[in-house]
């Protein structure tokens, strides 16, 4: 999304370039307010920080999963400080006010984790602060897995590949 278009969209809603800050900060606290209450309700923990954003957030996701014996929905939220792109309003000596200008900056990021029943482990990650870039990360041999037991189709896996899937298909007769 370009500077333009940023500014286009906050014209748009009537914020002013040089109010874009406080507005941004309150539409990223009251997301992070209702992750805080989803998470709460859904599994019964609030979001965790993370202090570091090298720590991996799959493996404390598995194992939260395996101590609580989750067998499907959300497994937790997470978040830390990580890089992002954002906006921020500066002044502009040819206009005489200020426009928003893209720049990369620190910023907490959300991450969802989730067992569903078709579609397996997954996660979401969401940058609290505008333009909230988001990733859905699905992993198809989750899918597969469980697409394939669910078919009563025998296969063998070992960690992430399948060594040898059946075919139970009829053939000409």
């Amino acid at each position: 999304m370009s500077s333009s278009e940023v500014m286009s969209f906050c014209r748009s809603r009537s914020i002013l370039n040089k109010d874009y800050k406080q507005w941004m900060m309150t539409q990223t606290a009251g997301l992070i307010e209702n992750a805080e209450h989803y998470a709460k309700d859904a599994c019964g923990h609030g979001v965790e920080h993370i202090s570091s954003w090298r720590t991996r957030k799959e493996e404390l996701a598995h194992k939260r999963q395996k101590s609580e014996q989750i067998k499907k929905g959300l497994v937790g939220v997470w978040s830390c400080l990580e890089s992002g792109a954002s906006y921020r309003a500066v002044y502009c000596k040819r206009t005489g006010y200020a426009q928003l200008k893209n720049y990369q900056t620190r910023c907490k990021h959300l991450y969802f984790y989730f067992d569903d029943e078709d579609l397996g482990f997954m996660n979401i990650r969401l940058q609290t602060w505008f333009p909230y870039h988001i990733q859905v990360c699905l992993n198809g041999r989750e899918w597969l897995r469980r697409s394939l037991e669910k078919s009563g189709i025998d296969f063998v896996a070992k960690g992430n590949k399948f060594l040898h899937i059946a075919d139970n298909t009829v053939g000409p007769q």
